[in-house]
C-alpha cells in the first residue's frame, strides 16, 4: 500500500471555535484535503466558561474525526501580546546578518532574550559588494516564552506534537500575499508603487488589520474591538442576556426589517468605534508608506455575515470590500465545496496561512517553536544511541570502582585510625565555632530590625523621589525630547510630533524668542496669533496634579474603572484582558491585590487632542523602555532609566489607563470641567459595599507595611467587606468642602467641582497658556483635558516584624517612636509645564 502523502494541518484554536485545514501538493498545486470547524459551547472568554476544558474538548473530537501521523502540525497564538519590527541594518558581512540580528533583538525586544521566542526573516535579498550586504531589511518577531508555552500545551496535553507556531497576524498576511496576491516565498518586492490589499479579521475580543504587498510590505495593528463588543451592545440597548444577544446577532440576516433596523441601531455606537479605530490605522499606514496603494479590503471572522457590515465599511473608509467568498489558489473540491467550509469560510484565514507556511508555500517563514523543544525532540531521536552510551559507562564506572576498592585495601594502616581520630576531634572545635559565629549574627539581625522600626519607612522615601523622576521622565518635552520612535500602536511619534512636523519646531522657536522679547515689540493682535500658533503646534503638556492614595483592595478599582469606560483606553492589551476577564466574574489571581493608585491631571492645547496624549504621555507610563532604547542613528536614549528606578518604578507600574478625555472647542481660561477635582476617593472606594467597622482605618503612608495598616485598625470585624474609605483623600488634595457646589472628594486646591483652579502668575513656567490671560476669557485654541491613571506597586524595602497594636494606630515593638514616613514630598511644576502642582496636605 503506497504511503499516504504528507500533508499539513493549519489549526487556529479561537475564542469561539477550532478551525483547522489539512493542505497536501499535488502535482505542483495546493490542495485542501480535510477540514474542521468546531464551535465551543461557550466562548471561552465568557466567565462561566472553563477555557482549557473547552480547548480540550475541541481538540479531543478533531482527534477523534482525523489522523495526523505523518503530518505537519503548525499553530497560532494571538498577535496582541507579540512584537513586531521591522528593522534595515547597516552593511554587512553576509555571514555575520544573524550575529548583527541579535545585536538589533536585544536593543529592540523590551524584555531579556530569555524571556521571550523570537526569530526573524530577510525581507529583501539586498545588493552585495565586497561581501557586504547594503540595505538588508529584515522582520524581528517575538513573544513571550509564557505564552508560547502556554498555546503548545493545549496541544500537548492531547498527545499533538506541534511542529510550527506563528502570530496570527503573520498568518494572514502568508494567506493574503498566496491567495489574493498569486506571490510565493520569493517576493523580495522592488522599489516604486506597492500593489498593497487589506485583510481586516474581527474576531471575539479583538480583531487583526494586515496590510501587505506579497514582498517588503508587511503591516499590522491588533483593534481592541470584536464581536463580543458588539454583543455587549445590544445587551445593554436591548436589555437582553448575553447568550440571547450572541444568538441575536448571528441570526440577524434571518430577522425581519424591523429587528434587523433595532439591531443595527443598537450596534451603532460601537460600529462608529470600530470603524474609527480602521480609519486611524489606514491613516497612518498611508501616511508612512508613500508608495504604497490599496487595491480594496479583505473582510474575514464570522462577525461580516452582519447584514450591512460590508456596505457601511465601504461608505466610511471609501474602499472597496470584498467578503472572503472562496480560496482563488486551492483545489480539492471535497473540501472547497462542502457547506460547512462555504458557511464559515471568512473564519478560516489563519488556519489557511499556517497550512501554506507548513508547505512552504508562505512567504514568511518565522516559527516560533522554543529551542528547548526542537532539542528535546532531537535528543528524543537519539535515545537508543544515548541507551547504548549509559550501558558502556556504567560498565566503565564499574571497572573504575572495583580498581579503586582494590587500592583501598593494599594501603589500610594503623595510622590512619589515628588521623581519623585527630580530624574528628577538629571538627567537632569547628562545630562550636560556628555555632558561637551564628549566635552573634543572630544578635547583629536583631539589632538591625530594631534599628529597622525606629526609622521605619526612611528605605522607602527615595521610592518617592524616584516615582516623582519617572513622571517627569516620561513626561513629552518642547524641544522634541522624551517621545518615542516608535510607539505600542505603530506610530512613528518622534517622526510625526518631531522630526517631520516643522510647525513644532516653529512653535518652540517662537517660545524661545518670547522669553526674551521686550514688551510691546509686537502689537495685541500679532501677539494673540503667535500666543495660538504655539498652542497648537507645540509639544506641551501641562500637569495640574499628580495624586496618590494607598488601598489594601484593588479590585473594587478594577472594577470601577472597567464600569466607567469598558473599552480601557490606553491600557495594554494584556492588562485589558486581565481587567475584562475580572469584570466579568473571573478571578484576579494575576492581578495586584493591593497597591498605590496614582493619578495624573493635566490639559494640552495640542491640535491632535487626545491622540497626542494618547501617543506621548499613556504610551511612555505604559512602556518605558521604548524610551529608554538606543537609537541606532544617534546611539543616544531619549532618557535614562536607572538600575534602580527599575527595580522600584517602572517595572511596577500597571494598568495604565487614560480615565477621562474631554476636549472644550472654545474654553474658559482656568476653568475646567474634568480636572478640577480627584478621582481616587470614587475609584478606590468603587461600587462595594464598605464595612461597618467603628471608624475608618489610618490612610496608609509611603512604605508601610500592609500587616501595620491592617494592625493599625484593631476594631475592623474581619467579616466586613473592608475599611471604611469614606473620609480618605489623596495626597495633595485639600479637605473636603462642605456645602455648596460640588460638594464631594477633595478636589484641586480646596475649591469646589465647577469652580475655578486658580491660574498661576503670567510669567510662571512658560509664559503662554492660562496665565497668558485673565481668567474667564474665551480662547480660540480647542483645550482637551486627560485624567490618566495606573497602578504603583510600591517595593517595600523596610520589615517591621514583631508589631503590636494600640489604640488610634499601630506602633512597633522595642524601644523608640516608631516613626512613620510622612506623604511624598511636594510635587513641583513639571519642566516646561505652567501650572504648579499642589503641595500634599499634612497626614490626617
Amino acid at each position: 500500500m503506497a504511503a499516504r502523502p504528507l500533508g499539513v494541518w493549519g489549526i487556529d484554536l479561537g475564542q469561539c471555535a477550532l478551525k483547522a485545514i489539512r493542505l497536501e501538493m499535488k502535482d505542483g498545486q495546493v490542495v485542501a484535503t480535510a477540514f474542521e470547524y468546531i464551535e465551543h459551547p461557550k466562548i471561552l472568554s465568557q466567565p462561566d466558561a472553563d477555557p482549557d476544558e473547552l480547548s480540550r474538548e475541541a481538540l479531543n473530537q478533531f482527534l477523534s474525526r482525523n489522523k495526523i501521523k505523518g503530518d505537519l502540525i503548525a499553530i497560532s497564538v494571538p498577535g496582541q501580546s507579540g512584537l513586531a519590527r521591522f528593522v534595515k541594518l547597516p552593511p554587512v558581512d553576509e555571514k555575520k546578518i544573524a550575529d548583527i540580528v541579535k545585536f538589533e533583538a536585544k536593543q529592540q525586544i523590551p524584555f531579556p532574550l530569555e524571556e521571550v521566542v523570537w526569530d526573524f526573516q530577510r525581507l529583501n535579498k539586498g545588493d552585495i559588494i565586497d561581501g557586504l550586504a547594503l540595505e538588508t531589511e529584515i522582520g524581528l518577531f517575538a513573544m513571550k516564552r509564557d505564552m508560547v508555552n502556554r498555546a503548545i500545551r493545549q496541544f500537548k496535553d492531547v498527545g499533538v506534537e506541534v511542529h510550527v507556531v506563528q502570530m496570527a497576524p503573520l498568518a494572514l498576511c502568508n494567506f493574503v500575499a498566496y491567495d489574493k496576491l498569486g506571490k510565493g516565498t520569493d517576493n523580495a518586492g522592488e522599489d516604486g508603487d506597492h500593489e498593497c490589499v487589506v485583510a481586516l479579521e474581527i474576531g471575539t475580543d479583538n480583531s487583526n488589520l494586515v496590510i501587505t504587498d506579497g514582498g517588503r510590505i508587511i503591516w499590522q495593528r491588533p483593534i481592541p474591538i470584536g464581536g463580543n463588543h458588539f454583543t455587549r451592545a445590544l445587551t445593554k440597548e436591548m436589555k437582553l442576556t448575553f447568550a440571547k444577544a450572541e444568538h441575536l446577532k448571528r441570526n440577524a440576516a434571518k430577522s425581519g426589517s424591523a429587528e434587523l433596523k433595532k439591531i443595527l441601531s443598537a450596534l451603532k455606537q460601537v460600529l462608529n468605534d470600530f470603524v474609527g479605530e480602521v480609519q486611524r490605522s489606514l491613516g497612518y499606514f498611508t501616511n508612512t508608506h508613500r508608495n504604497a496603494k490599496i487595491q480594496y479590503m479583505v473582510g474575514l471572522g464570522n462577525a461580516f455575515r452582519l447584514p450591512g457590515l460590508q456596505k457601511f465599511l465601504q461608505e466610511k473608509l471609501q474602499l472597496e470590500v470584498r467578503k472572503l467568498g472562496k480560496l482563488e489558489r486551492a483545489g480539492g473540491e471535497s473540501v472547497t465545496a462542502a457547506p460547512t467550509f462555504s458557511e464559515n469560510i471568512m473564519s478560516f484565514g489563519v488556519a489557511y496561512g499556517l497550512a501554506l507556511q507548513g508547505l512552504k508555500q508562505a512567504r514568511l517563514q518565522t516559527n516560533l517553536l522554543p529551542y528547548e523543544v526542537k532539542l528535546e525532540r532531537v535528543i528524543r531521536g537519539k535515545k537508543p544511541w544515548a541507551v547504548t552510551a549509559a550501558a558502556v559507562l556504567a560498565f566503565g564506572m564499574f571497572l573504575m570502582a572495583y580498581a579503586a576498592g582494590s587500592e583501598k585495601i593494599s594501603t589500610e594502616d594503623p595510622d590512619i585510625g589515628k588521623a581519623q581520630q585527630a580530624f574528628k576531634e577538629i571538627s567537632g572545635r569547628a562545630s562550636k565555632f560556628t555555632a558561637d559565629a551564628k549566635s552573634q549574627q543572630d544578635e547583629m539581625k536583631k539589632a538591625k530590625e530594631n534599628l529597622k522600626r525606629i526609622g521605619a519607612g526612611i528605605d522607602e522615601r527615595m521610592n518617592w523621589e524616584l516615582l516623582h523622576q519617572f513622571v517627569n521622565m516620561v513626561t513629552p518635552q518642547s524641544n522634541g525630547g522624551h517621545l518615542v520612535n516608535r510607539s505600542d500602536n505603530g506610530v512613528m511619534v518622534k517622526s510625526d510630533y518631531w522630526d517631520r512636523d516643522n510647525n513644532a519646531k516653529k512653535a518652540f522657536a517662537e517660545l524661545e524668542d518670547k522669553k526674551f522679547e521686550k514688551p510691546g515689540a509686537k502689537s495685541p493682535v500679532e501677539a494673540q496669533k503667535r500666543d495660538e500658533f504655539i498652542k497648537k503646534h507645540l509639544i506641551q503638556m501641562n500637569i495640574v496634579g499628580v495624586n496618590t492614595m494607598y488601598t489594601d483592595d484593588l479590585k473594587p478599582f478594577f472594577l470601577k474603572i472597567h464600569e466607567d469606560g469598558p473599552l480601557l483606553l490606553g491600557m495594554s492589551q494584556d492588562d485589558k484582558n486581565k481587567v475584562e476577564k475580572l469584570a466579568k466574574g473571573g478571578d484576579a489571581k494575576d492581578m495586584p491585590k493591593s497597591g498605590w493608585v496614582v493619578e495624573i491631571r493635566g490639559y494640552t492645547y495640542h491640535r491632535d487632542k487626545a491622540k497626542f496624549v494618547e501617543e506621548t504621555l499613556v504610551q511612555n507610563l505604559r512602556n518605558p523602555e521604548a524610551l529608554a532604547e538606543v537609537d541606532p542613528l544617534s546611539k543616544k536614549s531619549d532618557i535614562k532609566l536607572t538600575d534602580e528606578l527599575r527595580a522600584h518604578v517602572s517595572k511596577h507600574v500597571k494598568f495604565v489607563h487614560n480615565y477621562k478625555m474631554k476636549t472644550e472647542e472654545r474654553p474658559q481660561i482656568g476653568v475646567f470641567a474634568v480636572i478640577n477635582q480627584s478621582y481616587l476617593p470614587v475609584l478606590i472606594k468603587g461600587n462595594a459595599q464598605q464595612g461597618k467597622g467603628p471608624g475608618q482605618g489610618p490612610m496608609a503612608m509611603p512604605g508601610m507595611d500592609p500587616k501595620m495598616m491592617a494592625m493599625a485598625n484593631p476594631g475592623a470585624n474581619a467579616a466586613n467587606a473592608g475599611p471604611n474609605r469614606d473620609t480618605w483623600t489623596a495626597l495633595g488634595e485639600g479637605p473636603r468642602m462642605q456645602g455648596g457646589i460640588g460638594q464631594g472628594p477633595g478636589v484641586e486646591m480646596g475649591m469646589p467641582a465647577g469652580k475655578h483652579i486658580p491660574a498661576p502668575p503670567p510669567n510662571a513656567g512658560m509664559p503662554m497658556g492660562s496665565g497668558a490671560a485673565p481668567k474667564g476669557k474665551e480662547s480660540s485654541v480647542p483645550r482637551t483635558e486627560f485624567v490618566v491613571v495606573f497602578v504603583w506597586e510600591e517595593q517595600i524595602v523596610t520589615q517591621l516584624p514583631g508589631l503590636t497594636a494600640r489604640p488610634g494606630g499601630a506602633a512597633p515593638a522595642g524601644p523608640g517612636p516608631g516613626a512613620v514616613p510622612p506623604p511624598p514630598p511636594g510635587q513641583g511644576p513639571m519642566p516646561g509645564n505652567p501650572m504648579p502642582m499642589p503641595m500634599p496636605m499634612p497626614p490626617r
